[in-house]
């Protein structure tokens, strides 16, 4: 999601209530942020992430019998 610039990430070393306050309140204050994760969103609506995870794991799964 970072990638997609639609999230922000704070390690745990860094983490406080104060830090995530001014993050959170940074991201909903930017229309541009907000746009970028209406654009995602859209896109994620149209995947069919299931369907692609299924067939992944089909795929790894033959790939592993081949081997035995």
């Amino acid at each position: 999601m970072r990638r997609l610039k639609v999230a922000r990430v704070i390690g745990k070393k860094n983490y406080t209530p104060a830090r995530v306050a001014k993050k959170l309140k940074s991201m909903l204050g930017n229309a541009g942020f907000a746009e970028e994760a209406k654009f995602v969103a859209q896109q994620l609506a149209r995947e069919d992430g299931v369907r692609t995870a299924c067939n992944a794991l089909e795929e790894l799964y033959q790939r592993t019998r081949k081997k035995s």
